[in-house]
């Protein structure tokens, strides 16, 4: 190793320390978890729906109470974020309105191609 050393400019050896080190620590990290090994019986259809509580409608199975649908910035009591969020939601387009605009300027395109 001393002879490695004398060879290597000091930046070359902490360059491959940190590349060996970091080498190490990803295969000891991979084989101190237990789950990576091979699985003795996998799961059938039925386990997997009673974990996963599927429903036939997806509406059904949709939590009622959906996090995007809560007011979630009144929680730093911020005044502008407050103020930004209902801008953005008071004047964005719903889906009719933005695949309009699209349009729109498709046409724009083309016309301006086209002459």
């Amino acid at each position: 190793m001393i002879r490695i050393a004398k060879t290597l400019s000091p930046q070359r050896l902490v360059q491959r320390t940190l590349t060996l080190t970091g080498a190490l620590c990803i295969l000891v990290g991979c084989a101190a978890d237990p789950s990576l090994g091979p699985q003795e019986k996998l799961p059938t259809a039925q386990d997997l729906a009673s974990r996963l509580h599927l429903a036939a409608n997806p509406a059904e199975s949709a939590p009622h109470d959906a996090f995007g649908d809560k007011a979630w910035w009144t929680v730093y009591h911020d005044a502008e974020l407050t103020a930004w969020i209902e801008r953005g939601l008071r004047d964005s387009p719903d889906l009719r309105i933005a695949g309009a605009r699209l349009q729109q300027a498709e046409a724009f395109v083309a016309a301006t191609h086209a002459g």
